[in-house]
This record gives C-alpha cells, sequence and structure tokens, in this order.
C-alpha cells in the first residue's frame, strides 16, 4: 500500500427498505397529531391510509392466512418516505 491516497475511493450504500417496515402506526399518528398539529378529518384520512391494511403471502397458487399490519408505511407511494422521515 502506498501513502499517497488520491486514488482512494469509498463506496457506502445505505437500504432503507426495510426500515420503511419498522414505523409505529400508532406512534406516528400521535406524532403527526402532537408534534404537526394534524387533527380531525386529516387525521381520519392518515388513519385510514395506514390502518386497517393486510398481508399475506401466494406461493404456487396457495395463499396464507392474512395478517394485520400494524408496523410500516406503505411502499411505492410519495406518502411513504415523507411519513417515514417525520417519524
Amino acid at each position: 500500500l502506498s501513502s499517497d491516497n488520491s486514488n482512494l475511493t469509498l463506496l457506502l450504500a445505505l437500504d432503507f427498505s426495510s426500515a420503511f417496515d419498522t414505523v409505529d402506526h400508532t406512534i406516528l399518528l400521535r406524532l403527526l397529531h402532537l408534534s404537526f398539529n394534524i387533527t380531525d378529518s386529516c387525521l381520519s384520512w392518515f388513519s385510514s391510509y395506514l390502518c386497517n391494511r393486510f398481508s399475506s403471502v401466494v406461493l404456487n397458487n396457495s395463499t396464507s392466512n392474512s395478517s394485520t399490519l400494524t408496523f410500516g408505511v406503505p411502499q411505492g407511494s410519495i406518502l411513504g418516505p415523507l411519513l417515514f422521515i417525520l417519524y
């Protein structure tokens, strides 16, 4: 190794996709209400957007039982990353 660092390259890659799955709906809704003063119909809209979501797995034409999702923000949406940042 030479002491000349002019050719040194550093790569840092972060994958936040699984971090989106850690957002607790109850805490996020409380945070939206208390810290960002979101109330009434707007808070109800966020609640309906986050809550009562279900997940299941399909493999070889067999579907698992549905599970209620109490954590996570929808990925692939504009609101998902924003809600994660606010959380």
